[in-house]
């Protein structure tokens, strides 16, 4: 059995402010790709009051999100990436949001309709189906096991694939 530890930390000099700012800068961006309305952005942010939205909106600079905000982010951030992994089209990539799915997951609804549940579970289910396809898609033929431990300041994920391509079968476990 091969094990591979693979660090990554966050860089002492991002600060909270630093890192708000640039998760709502590119939320909102992403919001505006997926074509969501203020209340939308407003449930997958966490449903925080309106004036405090369009102050966030309007000079994300200023933020200080917390911590299950910031959580938040990193899922829809994840979101959109393995989107475009799967999905090279952008145009296309944008629209599965919101076209209904028939994955047990989504029970025919989609998966934007899964997102607006409002728990941060709804977040990291999506995210989960959309990384174990992206990950499957990588590893085809293999078996792939993802698990995610995900902390808006420490991401660590554990990924143990079992590789059956090979003439022997390997194992391997990456914890980042």
């Amino acid at each position: 059995m091969t094990a591979v530890a693979c660090a990554a930390s966050t860089s002492a000099s991002l600060t909270s402010k630093a890192l708000s700012a640039a998760g709502l800068r590119a939320f909102f961006r992403i919001a505006g790709s997926w074509g969501l309305n203020t209340e939308e952005q407003r449930v997958l942010l966490g449903a925080p009051g309106r004036s405090t939205y369009f102050k966030w909106k309007s000079a994300p600079e200023l933020a200080d999100l917390k911590r299950d905000t910031l959580e938040r982010l990193s899922y829809i951030l994840g979101i959109y990436k393995s989107l475009q992994i799967l999905i090279p089209d952008t145009t296309a990539s944008d629209a599965w949001i919101k076209k209904a799915n028939t994955a047990p997951l989504f029970g025919g609804k989609s998966a934007l309709d899964r997102m607006l549940g409002g728990n941060m579970s709804d977040l990291l289910a999506v995210r989960q189906y959309l990384d174990a396809r992206r990950v499957g898609w990588a590893f085809q033929g293999a078996f792939v096991a993802p698990f995610f431990l995900a902390k808006p300041y420490q991401v660590r994920q554990v990924l143990l694939a079992i590789d059956t391509l090979g003439p022997a079968t390997k194992y391997t476990t990456c914890i980042i």
